[in-house]
């Protein structure tokens, strides 16, 4: 059961292996803390039940103004990576890297006095690769895109690694495409968009083994530098 306060959420549990999905019957709100609890109730296949009830917490951030979709907004500093609400800013040394919501709904994001690579940025949950298809970005400064997708259903999509490393990786049979980079003002994604040398259309269809369009997708969107300094405002994420 999860729930927002005291507040049940309804919505629907399905099982595969040792993966449980909560599915919820209509979007969860932004800027709000849920709770999510698994209880004594749950039981293995020889009837054991768990010995304790183990329960978690998540927030939820309202994407840029017309946006669709679930966002949770990630800073790293932890292995695989970390979600957290707006506004956030974390320091190492002289480096920062700080994100906030803007009055209008845009979500401004900055990296100061960066030594080394930084990147930061938001990850837009499109479901399944069935529901990504043509999207529309707009920002005011540079910005880049990724396609993560989640083969093994776990929730989980990259690691940042391995540990000292500048590069992603997948997590367990998990699969990470760099995107359009470098991009200023307005960035579409559409058929024609390249991942990996695949298409979305080509992605949906099964031209990559494991892939198909029932594989849970997700697009991240931020900004990266090698060293020094940016700053840059997404003011909408919505399909184009």
């Amino acid at each position: 059961m999860r729930s927002q306060g005291d507040t049940p959420i309804p919505g629907a549990v399905t099982c595969s292996g040792k993966t449980a999905i909560f599915t919820p019957a209509s979007n969860l709100a932004g800027n709000a803390v849920f709770t999510a609890t698994i209880t004594t109730d749950v039981k293995d296949a020889a009837g054991v039940a768990v010995a304790r009830n183990r329960m978690w917490t998540f927030m939820t951030v309202a994407g840029p103004a017309g946006s669709t979709g679930m966002y949770f907004v990630y800073t790293f500093g932890a292995n695989p990576w970390t979600r957290s609400s707006l506004p956030v800013t974390l320091t190492n040394g002289a480096n920062i890297v700080s994100q906030s919501a803007n009055p209008d709904g845009s979500v401004t994001l900055t990296i100061a006095n960066a030594s080394g690579y930084e990147d930061n940025g938001f990850y837009y949950f499109a479901g399944t690769l069935s529901n990504l298809g043509s999207l529309r970005v707009v920002g005011t400064g540079t910005f880049s895109a990724n396609l993560y997708l989640d083969v093994d259903n776990d929730d989980e999509f990259f690691t940042w690694g391995p540990p000292g490393a500048t590069v992603f990786s997948g997590l367990g049979a998990d699969l990470f495409y760099t995107g359009p980079s470098s991009v200023s003002g307005v960035l579409i994604f559409d058929a024609t968009t390249v991942f990996g040398g695949y298409t979305l259309p080509q992605l949906r269809a099964g031209a990559l083994a494991g892939v198909n369009a029932n594989t849970r997708a997700g697009i991240w969107i931020g900004i990266s530098t090698s060293s020094g300094s940016q700053t840059t405002t997404i003011v909408s994420v919505r399909p184009n």
